[in-house]
């Protein structure tokens, strides 16, 4: 049976009780992404009706994550090599 504990970003709303997709976004990536956490309400408190969206924001979110993170580090390293040339 699933449990909220297996989804380590799904959170429930303290005031509504619905479900919602809660990720604290990397801190070198805060400025690039504009905010400290990525949230998204399900609009609803089933967890097998939430799961589909869950599943699917978190992969996404991972992706996104991982694509900003190599365009951080090649920008770090061209701005080193611009460096060298100077």
């Amino acid at each position: 049976m699933d449990d909220m504990a297996n989804y380590p970003h799904l959170s429930r709303h303290s005031k509504s009780g619905n479900l919602c997709f809660r990720r604290g976004v990397p801190a070198a990536l805060r400025e690039i992404v504009g905010k400290r956490e990525i949230t998204k309400s399900f609009g609803t408190n089933v967890l097998k009706d939430a799961l589909p969206d869950y599943h699917r924001i978190a992969t996404e979110t991972e992706r996104l994550f991982k694509i900003l993170d190599q365009i951080f580090v090649l920008d770090r390293a061209c701005n080193r090599l611009s460096r060298k040339d100077a």
